[in-house]
């Protein structure tokens, strides 16, 4: 039980992990879009005389409501999970609950969140290399120092400051979300085969037991065929 007993631990600091770096990257890409009034991901820029930046279409909406709201859950299940971990290993029992539900969800937050991280890689990239067409940014956080509301066929008020801080941020926290998830499927598979593994040894002990026991009661009564 030592093993499962680290096991729980690790997977418990994980998952914590794992709602961090969630909420993080859904706060960081809803920040933007609501700072853009539109989403930034696959968006695309015209630039007027070289100098002056309109943007010609937003990204779907759907691209930043995806990562937004699959982050957002996988956040919430991670902080559920992790106090429900606190909660198994305070009370020091019943440590090998629900391995095989854990193991699908955990698998299945895996997959969706590899894509969810590629829609921010590639849809910022996209954004980005719009944006470094200007002759006055080089690099695309120098995007950030472009005032954005006097370009010509935008609604609202824009605030463009920190956008590539905030997608960066996004990006890479997406990206470590997924590696926790995928972590977290491996030590979820250990902890599974260690379980089946000990399995056979207390059945066999079991039965080693139960077949001395009637050795034992047919030798104390003889005559009995």
């Amino acid at each position: 039980m030592a093993e499962i007993h680290i096991f729980l631990i690790v997977e418990t600091v994980l998952l914590f992990g794992a709602s961090l770096t969630g909420f993080i990257a859904a706060i960081t890409v809803g920040i933007t879009r609501d700072n853009f009034n539109g989403c930034l991901l696959y968006g695309n820029i015209n630039w007027i005389n070289g100098t002056l930046p309109k943007i010609t279409n937003y990204g779907a909406a759907t691209s930043c409501n995806f990562c937004v709201g699959v982050q957002v859950i996988a956040a919430l299940f991670a902080l559920t999970s992790g106090v429900y971990h606190i909660y198994v290993l305070l009370k020091k029992e019943n440590k090998n609950m629900w391995i095989i539900p854990t193991l699908l969800i955990n698998g299945g937050f895996t997959v969706v969140i590899f894509i969810q991280a590629c829609v921010v890689s590639v849809g910022f990239l996209q954004w980005c290399d719009a944006v470094v067409k200007g002759t006055e940014v080089h690099h695309c956080r120098d995007g950030q120092h472009q005032n954005w509301n006097e370009m010509a066929g935008h609604g609202g008020h824009i605030d463009g400051t920190d956008f590539y801080d905030y997608l960066k941020t996004g990006e890479i926290t997406s990206w470590v979300s997924f590696l926790i998830f995928g972590v977290l499927v491996a030590l979820t598979i250990a902890r599974c085969v260690i379980q089946r593994r000990r399995q056979p040894t207390k059945e066999f002990s079991q039965g080693s037991t139960s077949d001395t026991a009637v050795i034992t009661q047919t030798e104390q009564s003889p005559g009995v065929i």
